[in-house]
């Protein structure tokens, strides 16, 4: 009986993100839980939390199409063009502090109880937006509500960073412990001086 009631690992992600989505909107969780209870709308339960999730992604595409726009254009703009970009660069991080971000984050997934020993990094520079993302892979080892609670963890508090996509892998049927893949961005804006490269050793 204990066997039949083991997620799924496609389940387990579903899961992840539902629960994250939750987690920040508050005062809704309880009703959140509720509604896993019904197998039939957990798929738009992960549509939700992909939107939310998703939703810096969106509004930095928008800046890529805002800062195309001639400063005459944006100031004539019903409420200014430029005004929302600025903004909008106001969440964001110069790149040149790209390493102290890592750290923090490690420091973070510390914290946590997670001695993390790598991870894989892709930049890409969006220069015409004057802003860069750095792709972060996490390769994690535990059981699901801890890899939860650092998903959750990391992105609390920091609306520069996004969830890309989490994964999970079980060896068998009777293992407690998963193999999960963490994929997050980390959203900032270009400076005059460029970001350094990506330390290998920074979280340690």
């Amino acid at each position: 009986m204990k066997d039949a009631l083991r997620l799924p690992s496609w389940l387990s992600g579903l899961r992840l993100y539902a629960e994250i989505w939750l987690l920040r909107q508050g005062g809704v969780a309880l009703v959140g839980w509720l509604l896993l209870l019904g197998a039939g709308l957990g798929w738009l339960m992960l549509d939700q939390a992909r939107q939310h999730e998703t939703e810096l992604t969106a509004r930095l595409a928008r800046a890529n199409a805002i800062a195309l726009i001639s400063p005459s254009q944006a100031s004539a703009g019903p409420v200014g063009n430029a005004a929302k970009l600025a903004a909008l660069y106001d969440v964001l991080t110069p790149a040149s502090t790209r390493n102290q971000a890592l750290t923090s984050l490690f420091d973070i997934a510390a914290d946590e109880g997670w001695d993390i020993a790598e991870a894989d990094y892709n930049i890409n520079q969006q220069r015409s937006a004057n802003l860069e993302r750095l792709q972060i892979a996490l390769p994690l080892q535990g059981n699901y509500p801890d890899i939860r609670d650092l998903a959750e963890a990391l992105l609390r508090g920091k609306p520069n960073l996004s969830l890309d996509d989490i994964s999970f892998k079980r060896e068998n049927a009777e293992a407690d412990v998963l193999k999960a893949t963490l994929k997050i961005s980390l959203w900032s804006r270009l400076d005059e001086s460029p970001g350094a490269p990506v330390a290998s050793e920074v979280h340690k």
